[in-house]
């Protein structure tokens, strides 16, 4: 959704004067910043107010973008206050401020942050970011969205919002191994909740779902999963997933003895659905 679609209420705010500089403050949320931007965003008044707010370690809007990070306990510097500090002014942002030096102080491998502002910049003006992290902050909130749609949306633009969630520390993988014995295939996902990501790969995979109305809006968004976390560079699984055997492991679960939040699901799929997944993830089919 566009900032333009949002509910009339809502748009009025687009129409306040700049000069009120009571529109963004450290009680603000994020939607208010994002919307108050958008009536100047190349007001550099608004826009040092929203950093400085989001900045505020004591104001409701750096409470809200705190919340919205992930915790992927295997990512370098997960936790450290420059990272956040970036990840703080990626949520209020425009897409032409982004910066590469932005995106990695956040935590981003170079491919991922290259890819990421190509996107932004294909979009041209606006504040994709903030408006993503507003409506699917999480990786189950996203696949939810995704649950409720009546048409198929690109692949293009999940890529987008998956690879913002990256920005924010998430682990959007969903890495599979097909198990040749039983001619299934394995999903893997590192989640706290993962009800909605599980109905979105049984819609898209198994075989009582072909001709469901929504088999086709699922499978756009699994193949958006694979191009955010494959394609980067060759056989590269991010943030760090390794295959062995007929599991998939992140490094921070690798020991079958240690602590675990994957789930695993077995869907029985025909010969066409084994023959698309294998063409969109290429590390799932080695």
């Amino acid at each position: 959704m566009r900032i333009s679609e949002y509910a009339c209420g809502e748009v009025t705010l687009l129409q306040m004067p700049v000069e009120n500089a009571g529109l963004i403050t450290p009680q603000s949320t994020l939607l208010d910043v994002v919307v108050a931007r958008m009536s100047a965003p190349h007001c550099m008044q608004l826009r040092n107010l929203a950093i400085a707010s989001a900045l505020n370690p004591e104001g409701a809007l750096h409470r809200e973008i705190s919340s919205i990070v992930g915790h992927i306990p295997h990512m370098s510097n997960a936790a450290d206050t420059r990272q956040l500090a970036a990840q703080c002014k990626l949520a209020v942002s425009s897409n032409n401020e982004i910066t590469l030096d932005l995106l990695r102080d956040a935590g981003l491998p170079l491919a991922i942050a290259e890819d990421l502002i190509r996107r932004l910049m294909a979009e041209g003006p606006g504040f994709e970011i903030g408006t993503a992290m507003h409506q699917t902050p999480t990786l189950d909130l996203w696949a939810l969205s995704v649950l409720e749609r009546t048409q198929p949306t690109t692949v293009t633009a999940d890529v987008l919002t998956l690879r913002i969630l990256q920005a924010f520390s998430q682990d959007v993988a969903i890495p599979c191994v097909f198990v040749e014995a039983s001619q299934r295939v394995r999903f893997s996902l590192s989640s706290e909740g993962d009800q909605p990501v599980k109905s979105l790969i049984d819609l898209a995979v198994a075989i009582e779902t072909t001709g469901h109305r929504q088999r086709e809006i699922c499978r756009n968004a699994y193949e958006a999963i694979c191009v955010t976390h494959h394609r980067t560079s060759e056989n590269q699984l991010w943030p760090q997933w390794k295959q062995c055997d007929d599991f998939c492991w992140t490094n921070g679960f690798a020991n079958a003895d240690g602590p675990r939040s994957d789930f695993y699901l077995d869907a029985i799929i025909d010969p066409d659905t084994a023959q698309w997944i294998r063409r969109i993830d290429p590390v799932g089919a080695r």
